[in-house]
């Protein structure tokens, strides 16, 4: 006798004897009547094709064209954009519900990758006269599809920090490297010779303002000729962008409080061969310009010196720059037995 999908809280007994008795696909019947089928398979296609703009496909291009919406890094922004041009689609399957479906108000919906595998699950099921039978082994397999799908989603944020950490993945923004030259510059490698946050708005922005130029002097002599429309604050040491893709490779060996920013004591070489490393994957091109943008550095920092000086900020000394220099000159060495650490970076304190 068969079944229809009402039936979901009786126990599911076999056609025959001999067949054992199986857990619904999650809490659906594996047995349904054609009817009761039907209804569910265009749903779900018709809400594939609304969000997706094509017929369904293969499983895997599928599930993975549903990562933009489903991913934990997708923003806030990005998701409200996907949603919004999402157009209603009239429903007529009573178990078009979650997890399969998200309902999204004004007969909007969104079909789920546990819905598309259901999808997938119901065209390819076993047909028997009038009914659509789910094949009870394949259930297992699809879980452990949507396990390894989601957990590669879930890991991808933390593999991507690990990634920017050990010096790969996508390489590191020019404003990023002159904010960590900046600091070893400047020998703030330490919470004693930290730059200190100023408290007067007036005094902060005349530090910041001297900063930016030093930070923008190395960026756009590396990258030359320089991005066009940047903005001169994405170079500010106390909280744009500069800073912020240099805590991203960082990560702990950069501290940045309420009052101060250093690069942790005891780290400096360290972070010196990051910031090499990070060089060294940069076109020719680039590397060529190593040295003539730390000297642009070298050059504005004098500069801006006496500003730092007067609320005791400034801590270079000619002997730390000097090494500095004749390692940052290492990266434009095509022999890589010349690259390395043929000149110590020392930092006397």
């Amino acid at each position: 006798m068969s079944r229809g999908p009402g039936d979901v809280d009786k126990p599911i007994h076999a056609e025959h004897d001999s067949e054992p008795e199986y857990r619904a696909w999650w809490g659906l019947p594996y047995r349904w009547k054609i009817e009761d089928a039907q209804p569910l398979i265009d749903d779900l296609s018709r809400l594939w094709r609304a969000q997706q703009a094509r017929p369904p496909g293969d499983l895997g291009r599928d599930l993975r064209l549903l990562r933009r919406l489903f991913h934990p890094t997708s923003t806030g922004r990005r998701l409200r954009g996907e949603l919004d041009e999402i157009p209603p689609t009239q429903l007529r399957s009573q178990h078009a519900v979650e997890p399969f479906v998200i309902d999204l108000g004004d007969d909007r919906h969104l079909l789920t990758p546990e819905g598309r595998v259901l999808l997938s699950a119901l065209t390819s099921a076993d047909r028997r006269a009038d009914e659509v039978v789910l094949l009870p082994h394949r259930f297992p397999e699809a879980q452990a599809r949507l396990l390894e799908l989601y957990r590669d989603w879930a890991q991808q944020r933390l593999r991507d920090v690990i990634a920017l950490q050990r010096g790969e993945g996508e390489p590191l923004r020019s404003q990023g490297l002159a904010a960590i030259l900046f600091l070893l510059l400047n020998r703030s490698t330490s919470s004693e010779r930290s730059i200190i946050r100023p408290r007067d708005p007036q005094i902060f922005d005349e530090v910041d303002l001297a900063i930016q130029d030093v930070l923008a002097g190395f960026a756009d002599t590396l990258s030359e000729p320089p991005s066009k429309g940047r903005r001169r604050d994405a170079y500010s040491l106390y909280g744009g962008f500069a800073l912020t893709e240099a805590r991203r490779r960082l990560g702990a060996m950069l501290v940045i409080d309420k009052e101060r920013i250093y690069i942790s004591d005891g780290r400096a070489n360290t972070v010196l061969d990051r910031l090499l490393s990070e060089l060294r994957r940069r076109g020719s091109g680039e590397r060529a310009r190593v040295v003539p943008a730390f000297q642009e550095m070298r050059r504005r920092y004098k500069a801006i010196r006496p500003v730092l000086a007067s609320y005791r900020m400034a801590y270079e000394r000619p002997a730390t720059t000097e090494a500095l220099e004749a390692r940052i000159a290492e990266v434009s060495q095509q022999d890589a037995k010349l690259a390395g650490s043929t000149v110590p970076y020392e930092d006397p304190s």
